[in-house]
Parts: structure tokens; sequence; C-alpha cells
């Protein structure tokens, strides 16, 4: 289930809270996409275009492990609060590859950009790029280890991209890292540089 929820604080003081619960935004157990598994709605990320709001949320056949797949669909509303709807028609999005938790962006150029999880088997970051924010193109990977000495055991899920005044972009992500026959679950942080045709 995915669920607004609003600070009780205003400002950038209210991140830390308290919450409240708003709107339930998306359910698993209500009209569900075939392609959606047990594993409901695990991810949830909004975005306008114009007047309409549309978002990638994710799911995962997890009742069925080892052929399970993780996947994305798309959804819109008028508002944020919501209804939202599954737009059907579209999903899962055609990604072709493992795919979880997307973040999205618009470039400069117009293009919009989502970056997500590519999936334990790769071990990369993965990036799907849309010229209207609603079709979008199969799943390329950001091989970021030759240019960051890796330290991590399995790279994971993208959790920001944000904007910065030189032009770079600072993602944080989470990762594991083994040390002393444990795995430790970490969140570290990298700055891109995005570069692109404008035609």
């Amino acid at each position: 289930m995915i669920q607004h929820a609003v600070s009780d604080v205003k400002g950038i003081e209210g991140i830390g809270g308290p919450y409240t619960d708003r709107e339930i935004l998306m359910r698993y157990d209500e009209n569900p996409d075939p392609w959606e598994g047990h594993q409901g709605v695990d991810s949830f990320f909004p975005y306008q275009i114009g007047k309409q709001w549309y978002a990638l949320y994710g799911s995962a056949t997890t009742q069925q492990m080892s052929t399970c797949r993780w996947m994305v669909g798309m959804a819109r509303a008028d508002r944020i609060e919501g209804p939202w709807t599954r737009m059907s028609e579209l999903n899962p999005v055609g990604l072709e590859s493992f795919a979880e938790n997307p973040i999205v962006m618009r470039l400069e150029n117009g293009v919009y950009i989502a970056i997500v999880d590519g999936g334990p088997w790769v071990d990369k970051l993965g990036y799907t790029l849309s010229w209207d924010g609603v079709h979008w193109s199969k799943l390329r990977h950001i091989d970021i280890e030759p240019v960051v000495k890796k330290w991590w055991t399995a790279l994971r899920t993208p959790i920001s991209l944000i904007k910065e005044k030189d032009g770079t972009y600072t993602m944080f992500f989470t990762a594991f890292k083994d040390y002393d026959g444990l795995s430790y679950g970490v969140v570290s942080k990298l700055k891109l540089k995005l570069t692109f045709l404008n035609k």
C-alpha cells in the first residue's frame, strides 16, 4: 500500500516529522494488473506533466521466487492526492530487465530520465529515457565501477537525483557491503554529470 503522509511541522524542519497519514494512493488488493505480484506495490514515484500527474510504481511476483520478476508500471491522476488509476494498457513498462524503485526527473533538453535499481545480477544502476514521460525506452545500465573504486558487495537502490548549482547531480543510493562475515546495508552518495544531445 502507498499512502500520502504529511509532516505536522512546516518547512525544512518538518522533514523529521511527526507525520500524519492522509490519502491512500494505491493498493495491491484493489484492481491489480495481472503482472503485479504478492510483493504488492513496493515503490511509487509521482511526477507532473502539465496539469496531469503520472507515477512509476513497482511490484514483484514474489509468490514464485524461482521465476520472480521485478517490474514497473504507470499510473495517472488529476491531483497528486489521487485517486490514482493504473495505466493498464501500457503496463508493465517494457524495460525488458529487472527494475525496481524508479526515480524520475526531466532533463534540461526536455527528456525524462528514470533511474532504477538494476538488479543484483548485473550489480549496476539502470536508467530509461522518455520523450513524453509516458512511453519509456528499454533499460540501460550505468557502470560506475571504472570511475569509482568498488567498495560495495551489491549495488542496489537509487533514492535521489538532486540537481546542483554546478550542473551536476547528487545521487544517494543503497548498497550492501560484506565485512567480517556479515552483510551490512549502507547508504552512500555519488556525484553524476549527465551529458546529452539537445536534438
